[in-house]
């Protein structure tokens, strides 16, 4: 994942301290650091990331059920539009 560096302004962040932003154990983000998903790289020994790369991780997730009730409320309103249609009504 390409996130622009900029050291002067861009907060560094261990990967431990990474893992806790994300919520996830620190070797999933080791995980995501060896296979290039998360930009880092060796500083005095650690490895290190900027908040920037980490924040760029964070995607919005919609719950499951949100979603079903969305695909449902789509059928409805497919299925109303076309008893509508064959009324003459639209």
């Amino acid at each position: 994942m390409d996130v622009p560096l900029d050291l002067d302004r861009d907060e560094l962040l261990t990967l431990t301290e990474a893992a806790h932003r994300l919520r996830v154990n620190p070797a999933t983000v080791y995980r995501w650091a060896m296979s290039n998903r998360l930009a880092c790289w060796r500083r005095g020994g650690r490895l290190v990331t900027t908040r920037a790369a980490v924040d760029a991780l964070l995607v919005p997730v919609r719950p499951v059920a949100f979603r079903q009730e969305q695909r449902a409320q789509q059928v409805r309103d497919r299925w109303t539009e076309e008893r509508l249609r064959e009324a003459g009504l639209l």
